[in-house]
């Protein structure tokens, strides 16, 4: 699908300036695998870890920022909604890793 500037939103704009910094492939044992990523969200300027999992409804996203920080892994500082990172997917899960 195309989008041109126009009609892109401010919040779907800043969705596609997503920047994976560093993703890597992680087998889990005989669990679900997963990839593991941080990532620059311009949306609200601080760096995320995501955790993707093979299965498309499975996300976890966390402030990396708080978790180097403040040692916080509460839902105050890391309520993301996973679904948001979903256009990630298919650059995650590629195949490669850096």
């Amino acid at each position: 699908m195309f989008y041109s500037p126009k009609s892109l939103t401010a919040s779907t704009a800043s969705l596609f300036l997503m920047k994976i910094v560093a993703k890597d492939y992680h087998p889990n044992g005989s669990c679900a695998p997963f990839m593991c990523a941080i990532v620059d969200s311009p949306d609200d300027g601080d760096t995320k870890l995501v955790i993707m999992f093979e299965d498309s409804d499975y996300t976890a996203v966390l402030s990396l920022d708080y978790l180097i920080r403040d040692e916080d892994i509460s839902n105050k500082y890391n309520g993301h909604h996973g679904e948001k990172y979903g256009q990630l997917r298919n650059e995650l899960w590629d195949g490669s890793s850096f």
